[in-house]
């Protein structure tokens, strides 16, 4: 328990940044499953539009 009281601000931090994180994720992964972008702009001025966007055959 001393160390908890000890640590505590480090855990706050710790466990603000991991939820971050995980909020950046989550937002890619769901853009990604919509089939969105996920850099937030159009393709068509992309150079790696070929990349994301492969036609099939």
């Amino acid at each position: 328990m001393d160390w908890i009281v000890q640590n505590a601000g480090t855990i706050i931090i710790s466990l603000v940044l991991l939820a971050g994180v995980a909020a950046a994720i989550r937002k890619l992964w769901k853009d990604k499953k919509q089939k969105g972008s996920s850099c937030g702009c159009g393709c068509g001025s992309c150079s790696s539009c070929g990349m994301c966007h492969m036609q099939k055959k």
